[in-house]
C-alpha cells in the first residue's frame, strides 16, 4: 500500500549577486530574480530525507511520485516582449549551509552568491566556492538537466500570487536514495537561448516550500519484517530559526518537522509502518 510523506525545508536561502559575500538564510523571503543584470538571485532549498534513506537501505522502497510545492507570493515580469517566462528546479551537486543571516556578511560555512560554504577551512577551496557564482555551473554546482520546469504566459504569471506551483522531482529523489547524496535543490529561471522573459519570483517563508513523496515497500522485500517512519503534523510550513542554523554536516540527523499528508494543524504525532 502506498504511503505519502510530507517533508518541510530544514535549510533555505537565496543568493544575491549584488552582495556576493552576504548570507540570506534567515530572510523572510526566498526569491528568484533575473530581471536586473548584476542584481540577480537564485534560491536554495534542502529537505531532511534521512528517514527515507534509512528505510530504502534497510528494506527497499519504490517511489511513485515526488513533488516539490512552492507558493508564489508575487511575480513581476517587467519586459513581456517574448510572451512567456519559465521557472525550474535543479538538483544541487555541492554541500551548502543555509545560514542565519538576513543580509549580513556571511559567517564561516554559510552560503553566499560566491560560495557554497563561505570561508570554511575544513574543505578545499574548490568545494567552498560555487564553480560559477549563484550555483549556476551545470555538472558541478547543479545537475546537467533540470528536474522539472513550468512555462507561464508572461502576463498571466503576474497573477500567480497566492498560487501553489508543483514540480516533479522523482528522478532526483531516486538519485538521493541510491547514492545517499542529498544537497537539495536550486530554484532558478529556465533559460533556453533567450526564449523567455525575465521575471522576479518571490516566495514567503510563512508558506514555505514542501516536498511530498508517495512510496511503498519494494515487492522483492521479505514479508516478515517491518520498519516505520514517524511523521508529525505542523500548523506552519515555515522552518524554525534553529533549523536554519544547523550545519550541513548534521543533515544526516532527523531535524526537520514533517507534516502529515492531510496537512492538518493537529500537534499530535503519528506514525506509519512499512511492512517489508
Amino acid at each position: 500500500m502506498p504511503f505519502t510523506k510530507v517533508f518541510e525545508i530544514d535549510e533555505s536561502a537565496y543568493l544575491y549577486e549584488n552582495y556576493p559575500s552576504r548570507n540570506y538564510g534567515a530572510s523572510t523571503y526566498l526569491t528568484v530574480d533575473r530581471t536586473t543584470p548584476g542584481k540577480e538571485k537564485t534560491t536554495l532549498l534542502h529537505f531532511d530525507l534521512q528517514q527515507l534513506i534509512d528505510v530504502y537501505k534497510d528494506w527497499g522502497i519504490i517511489i511513485h511520485s515526488a513533488t516539490l510545492n512552492i507558493k508564489v507570493n508575487s511575480c513581476t515580469v517587467p519586459d513581456k516582449s517574448i510572451g512567456q517566462t519559465k521557472l525550474a528546479v535543479w538538483r544541487v551537486l555541492k554541500q551548502w549551509e543555509g545560514g542565519t543571516g538576513d543580509g549580513r556578511h556571511a559567517k564561516s560555512g554559510e552560503c553566499t552568491w560566491n560560495s557554497a560554504r563561505h570561508n570554511y577551512p575544513l574543505l578545499p577551496l574548490e568545494m567552498q566556492l560555487w564553480d560559477t557564482p549563484g550555483c549556476e555551473e551545470v555538472g558541478k554546482d547543479r545537475n546537467f538537466y533540470d528536474e522539472d520546469h513550468n512555462i507561464y504566459d508572461s502576463t498571466a504569471a503576474e497573477s500567480l500570487g497566492g498560487t501553489w506551483l508543483k514540480f516533479g522531482v522523482r528522478r532526483a529523489i531516486n538519485y538521493v536514495l541510491a547514492h545517499e547524496e542529498n544537497f537539495g535543490f536550486v530554484l532558478d529561471e529556465y533559460t533556453s537561448g533567450g526564449g523567455e522573459d525575465h521575471a522576479n519570483w518571490v516566495l514567503h517563508k510563512n508558506d514555505a516550500p514542501f516536498l511530498e513523496i508517495e512510496f511503498e515497500a519494494s515487492s522483492s522485500s521479505s514479508s516478515s519484517s517491518s520498519t516505520s517512519i514517524s511523521s508529525s503534523s505542523s500548523s506552519s510550513r515555515s522552518s524554525s530559526s534553529s533549523s536554519k542554523s544547523s550545519s550541513s554536516s548534521s543533515r544526516s540527523s532527523s531535524s526537520s518537522s514533517s507534516s502529515s499528508s492531510s496537512r492538518s494543524s493537529s500537534s499530535s504525532s503519528t506514525s506509519f509502518s512499512i511492512h517489508v
